[in-house]
């Protein structure tokens, strides 16, 4: 049976970016599997004044020569998981909108099987925030409990 186990959201900001938000949740039950929906918004920076501004300082900094400017920049927020057992696996995925699965069938860079009961940690790693606020939004499904 379907269950509905942890909900967060929140707003970023740019001195957010290189950092880490950490979210545990006990689980009082073995599960078969977890669904775990991401998403967050906005992706894109597309104001070319901005971006030239951004642009200018990283090229300032890093003693880079000139360059065209890029046509968007784009925040990137990723996920890694931990549970009772240990790492389970890190989803570093650029779209903005993500539905993950952990357990016997495990999305791609996560490590299958059941999750046992216990401290269930997400990791939500804030690797850059280019414009003026970043929204996620952030659930936990059990997909069914383990007898």
């Amino acid at each position: 049976m379907d269950e509905f186990l942890y909900r967060a959201e929140g707003t970023l900001f740019p001195q957010a970016s290189r950092s880490h938000l950490e979210f545990r949740l006990f689980l009082e039950k073995d599960h078969r599997a977890l669904e775990i929906h991401f998403a967050y918004e906005p992706k894109l920076l597309e104001d070319p004044g901005t971006i030239a501004v951004l642009a200018a300082e990283g090229r300032q900094r890093f003693g880079l020569a000139e360059a065209p400017d890029p046509p968007f920049l784009q925040n990137l927020l990723t996920l890694s998981f931990d549970d009772a057992a240990g790492f389970r696996g890190a989803a570093h995925r650029h779209p903005p909108d993500q539905t993950l699965t952990l357990g016997d069938e495990s999305s791609p860079g996560l490590s299958p099987g059941p999750v046992p009961r216990g401290i269930f940690r997400i990791t939500l790693s804030v690797h850059a925030v280019i414009t003026v606020a970043c929204t996620y939004r952030l659930t936990v499904r059990s997909l069914g409990e383990n007898p």
